[in-house]
């Protein structure tokens, strides 16, 4: 069961300063939430989510990185059958509603 969050737990986070500026950070857009949502379907790697999203592959890998670096994703490297690496991404996380 997720912990439930209220109302005044935010306003005090938001009063200060730093985390205010911390949960800015963190914040994601909904083409993050897109991709998250895409990853628990079984798409893993940016080449793969390119094609669900209609995005470049140049696009997804960098929005992939900055998910990864915030903590929302984890990620191995797997071998490419012509030989070469790409990243495998999975959600750290739960995505709800899927």
């Amino acid at each position: 069961m997720a912990a439930e969050i209220h109302d005044l737990d935010l306003r005090l986070l938001l009063v200060n300063p730093v985390a205010r500026k911390r949960i800015k950070e963190l914040m994601i857009t909904s083409g993050d939430d897109d991709l998250m949502t895409y990853i628990s379907m079984g798409d893993k790697t940016s080449r793969k989510l390119a094609v669900s999203v209609g995005a470049s592959v140049q696009s997804v890998s960098a929005r992939l990185e900055r998910l990864y670096r915030k903590g929302y994703l984890v990620r191995n490297s797997v071998q490419q059958e012509s030989g070469g690496y790409e990243w495998e991404y999975s959600n750290l996380f739960e995505v709800v509603g899927v």
